[in-house]
């Protein structure tokens, strides 16, 4: 009996130490191997590595799992408390997108809940999320809080929202919808701030994107101003 204790002692050390599954089976091998079945259009086979390498808990490679296999509940089964199940456990391995998932899973049904995840996700720079906090923050007509989380978006390399801020500081508005009325808050006009947000915009804008040129054209535009 001490020996059967002794070697299962062992085998759950050694699965902490290695995170391997109970065939040794690393959580890299079997990500791998479900990506390998998916392409193959083994979604049966996929699932199950996937399912493994998530209940390993190791780090993004295991988030990255548990964010597939809520995707296939979500898009594919269409059970969203199960897709829920996954994406929270991704997102506890601090998987950005899980994370901005279960925002939009909670937006309606939990919105205190939703904005916790929005806000780990923008922590996480997923910028998108970032943008949405600061959408919901200005539909309560709270400025500050619109400016603080569309800058986050700006910092995770958003370059539509560092232009975005350059407008609104250049201009000095606030401009936004709410339902279909047109709304707009007034703020101070900063020349300064509008340039370091165009140049931002110009920098971090992908050279296939369409809209750099544009981007830097009102950057060296400003920046002659001055």
């Amino acid at each position: 009996m001490k020996q059967i204790l002794f070697k299962f002692l062992i085998l759950n050390f050694l699965l902490v130490v290695c995170a391997c599954s109970q065939d040794g089976s690393s959580v890299d091998d079997l990500f791998k191997k479900g990506q390998e079945a998916l392409k193959s259009g083994d979604r049966d086979k996929a699932i199950e590595y996937l399912k493994q390498a998530c209940n390993l808990n190791s780090g993004l490679r295991s988030g990255f799992s548990c964010y597939q296999v809520g995707n296939f509940y979500r898009n594919i089964v269409g059970d969203t408390r199960k897709s829920s199940e996954y994406y929270e456990k991704a997102c506890d391995l601090n998987l950005g997108l899980a994370c901005f998932a279960s925002a939009d899973t909670y937006r309606i049904i939990n919105p205190d809940k939703a904005l916790n995840y929005y806000k780990k996700a923008c922590d996480l720079e997923i910028s998108q999320s970032c943008v949405e906090l600061a959408n919901l923050y200005i539909e309560e007509n709270n400025a500050s809080k619109f400016l603080e989380y569309l800058n986050k978006a700006c910092d995770s390399k958003d370059a539509k929202t560092c232009n975005d801020l350059a407008k609104i500081y250049e201009q000095g508005v606030i401009k936004y919808k709410l339902g279909i009325e047109d709304k707009e808050i007034s703020i101070k006009k900063d020349s300064s701030k509008a340039l370091q947000y165009y140049k931002k915009a110009c920098d971090e804008a992908e050279s296939n994107d369409s809209a750099k040129q544009d981007y830097c054209e009102k950057y060296h535009q400003l920046k002659s101003n001055f």
